[in-house]
């Protein structure tokens, strides 16, 4: 995992370089957007119990969360300013509530599970344009998530809170002057993990990664 992601450091570094010394600033002011409305995505997840490692990953296409998809991979509403020089500062944020429940015919029905996320990205980037149409806007920061699960029939609750280093580099489609796509890779490296459940567990020490390949739409006031 670490070797992915140094070279993904490598290539991105590579790419700003070049790019960097033949942009100019892009449309500066208030943009508004839906980050990481859909596309691929891959997760891994390592736990290490009692000198034991597990590593799970999960692959795949999706719109919006879908099963599989780690938090950091939902979409979000992004907020930014961005200056006319083209640094920019925002955050994305996400928030999503899912709930079940059950009945059998002729007796009470029973409320099932809740699943809340909450996902926090503040970032800073620069913007840069290439041409009238064709931009880049790398942007890096520390994300937060969080998950809590309930189950009122069977009093389990559940929750857990993630840290993670993340970096995005969309490339910027902009066939008007005010709003366009975001396309480009995304890069989700886990700093910390924390979860509370009422089962009794043993601390395990976990480590993720998540990337993607993510499509979303902005516009700039």
């Amino acid at each position: 995992m670490r070797r992915v992601w140094s070279s993904g450091v490598i290539v991105v570094a590579s790419v700003l370089t070049s790019a960097v010394a033949s942009a100019k600033p892009a449309a500066s002011g208030l943009a508004l957007g839906i980050e990481r409305g859909f596309g691929f995505f891959y997760n891994s997840e390592s736990q290490e119990l009692a000198g034991t490692e597990t590593t799970t990953t999960e692959s795949g296409f999706s719109l919006g969360i879908a099963s599989g998809a780690g938090l950091f991979s939902v979409s979000r509403l992004g907020v930014d300013y961005i200056l006319p020089f083209g640094l920019s500062f925002g955050s994305g944020i996400g928030v999503g509530f899912k709930g079940s429940n059950s009945q059998v015919e002729d007796e009470d029905e029973m409320d099932g599970t809740t699943w809340t996320y909450v996902v926090l990205a503040p970032r800073v980037g620069f913007s840069m344009a290439f041409s009238d149409v064709v931009g880049l806007w790398p942007r890096w920061g520390v994300s937060y998530a969080s998950l809590k699960t309930d189950d009122e029939d069977f009093d389990f609750h559940y929750s857990s809170s993630d840290v993670a280093l993340t970096f995005d580099l969309p490339l910027t489609l902009m066939p008007a002057s005010s709003w366009g796509l975001m396309l480009g890779p995304t890069f989700d490296l886990g700093l910390a993990h924390t979860e509370h459940s009422d089962l009794p567990s043993a601390d395990a020490e976990t480590s993720f990664f998540e990337f993607g390949f993510r499509v979303g739409v902005f516009g700039v006031l």
